[in-house]
């Protein structure tokens, strides 16, 4: 018997002064290692949920810059497309 059958990962995407790092922080790291233990054993489908803290000033200056919260956007999609590909 299938106990999971769906599992949400969170990954922290933010690191030092970085609003996105490819690098994930040792807690998310062992987030997704053990939610892939645990799809494997149960056949279980994955998602991955990213997050990213920023302060409330950085958060104005992407939401109002020209092009910045795309490119921030992009490279988030890009680590998560990464990890589905690990998975």
């Amino acid at each position: 018997m299938r106990r999971f059958k769906n599992i949400l990962v969170g990954v922290d995407l933010s690191q030092g002064d970085r609003f996105v790092s490819r690098e994930l922080p040792p807690p998310s790291v062992e987030a997704v290692e053990r939610a892939l233990w645990l799809a494997r054993r149960n056949s279980a489908h994955l998602t991955f949920f990213y997050s990213i803290d920023v302060s409330a000033a950085a958060q104005r200056i992407i939401e109002e810059s020209e092009g910045v919260k795309e490119s921030v956007l992009k490279e988030c999609q890009d680590v998560l497309s990464e990890l589905v590909a690990q998975a």
